[in-house]
């Protein structure tokens, strides 16, 4: 399995209740000080592979090549000391203005959700994206809600996860989106869910 150089391990000055000591990046906690959603990217703007966390190695590895002409509209990672419903750090994807590197984190706004559902050998289960922009990124000062994107530019986020998914076992629904509000809520479970261990 190749592995894509990424900082495991971070110093954590500034991260509430964490120590001086460094912490895996999936340990870090979801928010800062100053209430920003810390996310973790995991594959940058414009990538043509899905790079992924693995927390057994502690190292963000290769998952596999998207299809032909499909990259990452922007960045792409997770938010760390979460579990989603698939037992993964919840998902997010990063609207911001140019690609950073595998393991950067960006203290970000929550803008809303994209809501996914994933059918996989007749299984139904959700896997909802976040959407967030960074907390320092004057480009994007007027957006507050995910509806504050044109029309075009939310299809166009629609589309790339269903080409995303376009090739693997998987059949991909997007079944709406959510407001900055529902976004919160399930960041909010998927924290209590980590801290449950459910």
């Amino acid at each position: 399995m190749l592995r894509v150089l990424a900082p495991s391990r971070v110093t954590t000055r500034g991260c509430r209740g964490a120590s001086k000591a460094d912490v895996r990046l999936d340990e870090l906690p979801p928010r800062d000080d100053e209430g920003h959603v810390l996310c973790v990217v995991e594959a940058p703007r414009g990538s043509r592979v899905k790079t992924q966390w693995d927390p057994q190695l502690g190292v963000i590895i290769l998952g596999r090549a998207l299809p032909l002409g499909a990259h990452y509209p922007y960045d792409w990672g997770f938010v760390p000391s979460t579990q989603a419903p698939d037992g993964d750090p919840i998902d997010v994807l990063v609207l911001h203005d140019a690609p950073t590197h595998p393991g950067v984190v960006i203290p970000s706004f929550l803008l809303g959700v994209v809501k996914i559902e994933e059918r996989k050998q007749g299984r139904a289960r959700r896997n909802d994206r976040l959407l967030a922009v960074p907390a320092d990124a004057p480009r994007f000062d007027g957006l507050r809600e995910g509806r504050d994107l044109s029309t075009r530019a939310r299809r166009e986020i629609e589309r790339f996860f269903l080409t995303a998914a376009e090739y693997t076992p998987k059949d991909v629904r997007v079944i709406g989106w959510g407001s900055a509000r529902v976004a919160t809520r399930l960041l909010e479970q998927a924290i209590l869910a980590r801290e449950r261990g459910v």
